[in-house]
């Protein structure tokens, strides 16, 4: 973590400074900034003309907020991990969210994913470019820029408001969070708990000692827990800060390692090369389903012959598998021998695998009556599911050998054996 110089800036109610000679107008604001040592502060908070925090830049990292009621965050599941290539995927998988043209807008990805999502940021351009400017005309340069509210302390269970005069700050998730004015708290959050999926265990509810205005011990089911806190606002922020758990606005055109002067390819590109591989997986597609349908008749037939010519007898053929399997059973019966080989539990097993979701098999081995079967879910809760079916039937029996989760699924090995193995 070492040094960083930790800037909070707030639009101001004036009217804009005027253009500079890059075009963009320097926006109004109010800035405090505070020096930390290794996420402890060093010295008091300081305000006033930004230029003036260039000489605690030197060899700090430069953590800049922003107001969040300029940052709409949204959760978007995208597939992939290549950042820039999901950078300009995004966009689209959000358009019908947003009421700008995406060309308007400005599109910040979370780096990891919570509970198989990104969180994305979206932002004007011309008030990205206002900040911009505001920290360029100070000579600075920001390492991470972010939303105020994603600097409120994270804990994985609750969720954070903090009331800071007339405003208030709340943070519902890791990457997850809004503003809005403090008057419109018990009304706001019982809205976003309605909304939410995953619901809060409590709500820690942060005010000045000296704030006065009576505030709600419980919102809907969810536990309110007041705390207070005594040092200035910008001193919480900056020292509840993670990295790890913020969206860095300085993504794409405005990222350190790019040349603010080039231009971003144009978004008809990335949607060209989606909906190329969208009509190419589709038709690979399609062919492999045709192919597997003529596979499967042309198995089905050699089946019925094979049943045919096995048992001439017969005449009704309806499902040859399933026939033939009944009639080796009764032979095994009328033999005296133990009914449990292969085609016993398959045909046990295979019609509770088959309606599985989210099963993916691995191996299927036989041995004297057992099989072992190793294969994937999705979950815990999904192979308990599994089980249960499984040992609802009473000619098998069931065992878990091993369950080890990897790559968010669930490896495991089973042993299925016939009631008298």
């Amino acid at each position: 973590m070492a040094r960083q110089l930790f800037i909070r800036l707030e639009a101001s109610d004036k009217a804009r400074q005027p253009a500079t000679e890059e075009g963009a107008a320097v926006r109004n604001y109010r800035a405090a900034w505070l020096v930390l040592e290794n996420g402890r502060p060093v010295g008091n908070i300081m305000r006033g003309d930004l230029s003036s925090a260039i000489p605690l830049a030197g060899n700090a990292q430069v953590i800049v907020t922003i107001p969040t009621e300029e940052v709409l965050l949204l959760d978007v599941a995208v597939p992939g991990r290549n950042h820039k290539r999901l950078l300009n995927a995004v966009p689209y998988a959000v358009e019908d969210q947003l009421i700008d043209d995406v060309d308007k807008l400005h599109f910040a990805l979370s780096k990891t994913t919570v509970e198989g999502k990104y969180s994305v940021a979206v932002i004007d351009h011309e008030r990205m470019r206002e900040w911009q400017t505001v920290l360029r005309t100070a000579g600075l340069q920001a390492h991470s820029l972010l939303p105020d509210a994603l600097a409120l302390p994270y804990k994985e269970r609750a969720w954070c408001v903090f009331i800071d005069g007339e405003r208030m700050l709340v943070r519902t998730g890791r990457y997850t969070g809004f503003a809005s004015q403090a008057a419109n708290l018990e009304l706001l959050l019982k809205a976003a708990l309605q909304e939410t999926e995953k619901q809060p265990d409590y709500i820690e509810l942060i005010v000045r000692p000296d704030d006065t205005r009576e505030l709600p011990e419980q919102i809907g089911d969810i536990t309110v827990v007041k705390d207070t806190y005594e040092q200035e606002a910008p001193a919480l922020l900056a020292c509840d800060y993670d990295e790890t758990a913020a969206v860095n606005l300085l993504q794409g055109e405005y990222s350190r390692r790019e040349n603010i002067s080039k231009h971003v390819r144009p978004w008809y590109q990335a949607a060209a090369l989606l909906l190329v591989w969208l009509v190419w997986q589709g038709g690979l597609n399609y062919y492999e389903s045709i192919h597997l349908d003529r596979q499967i008749k042309a198995l089905d037939k050699q089946m019925e012959q094979l049943y045919r010519s096995t048992f001439p007898a017969e005449r009704k053929v309806i499902k040859p598998f399933d026939q033939m399997v009944g009639k080796l059973l009764e032979l095994r019966k009328k033999s005296g021998k133990s009914t449990t080989g292969l085609h016993e539990l398959l045909l046990a097993v295979a019609p509770v695998l088959g309606a599985t979701k989210d099963l993916e098999m691995k191996a299927i081995r036989y041995h004297d009556g057992r099989m072992d079967l190793e294969f994937s879910v999705k979950d815990a809760p999904g192979l308990e599911d599994l089980k249960q079916r499984l040992s609802a039937k009473s000619d098998i029996k069931v065992e878990v050998q091993s369950a080890s989760s990897r790559k968010d699924r669930l490896e495991t090995r089973m042993l299925i054996k016939g009631q008298g193995s």
